[in-house]
């Protein structure tokens, strides 16, 4: 293991940026680091529908797509080949079995390359994904203070740390602009109608 360190550049490897909760997490991040001065790129298997975001925000998009005929290992081969070519100082890794390529990958990249794992859920695949991947990473962020406690539990001689999935805090200008709320109180979900881990249906 080599000391962790943001070298000139960043990238933030995921399979799509599709609307959800990691894209939306990728994206907020890689414009946050590009306004602290990283050039940053994301890599993704497939553009998606939020794709155009990357060049408003300042950041850099590649695509290095997996052929429906191409194997898991040549594609993270691939990968692994583009990413020790741009000589990123330190990736960021969506986990999850879509982007088990990008997480194959860092087993093959640079030892000067720092690997840092991202995760987005509180499920039992996604920390089995990292136990198989856990001699190439250096720390891990939790998306939440749920997940980062059992990532402290699960690895204890690592550092892990919380990068809350948040929202631009409005100006004060454009809380002035707001009207103030009065009864009956109407709630608004802000996410996806799939009831599969929010519980937007109870």
């Amino acid at each position: 293991m080599h000391t962790l360190c943001f070298a000139s550049r960043v990238g933030i490897l995921l399979e799509e940026l599709t609307p959800g909760g990691g894209p939306a997490f990728a994206l907020n991040l890689a414009e946050r680091l590009v306004q602290r001065g990283h050039p940053v790129t994301v890599v993704t298997e497939r553009e998606g529908d939020w794709w155009p975001e990357l060049a408003r925000r300042g950041v850099i998009g590649t695509v290095i797509r997996r052929s429906h005929f191409e194997s898991l290992a040549n594609h993270s081969r691939r990968l692994a080949a583009f990413l020790n070519a741009e000589g990123f100082g330190a990736l960021l890794v969506n986990v999850s079995w879509d982007n088990r390529s990008a997480q194959i990958a860092t087993h093959l990249v640079h030892d000067r390359t720092s690997v840092i794992p991202i995760v987005h859920g509180d499920w039992p695949v996604l920390y089995r994904l990292l136990e198989q991947d856990a001699g190439v990473w250096n720390c891990a962020v939790a998306v939440s203070p749920r997940i980062l406690e059992e990532l402290r539990h699960r690895f204890p001689d690592r550092p892990s740390h919380c990068i809350l999935n948040g929202i631009p805090v409005p100006t004060e200008e454009e809380l002035a602009r707001r009207a103030d709320w009065s009864a009956p109180l109407r709630l608004a979900f802000v996410g996806r109608l799939v009831d599969s881990h929010k519980g937007i249906l109870r």
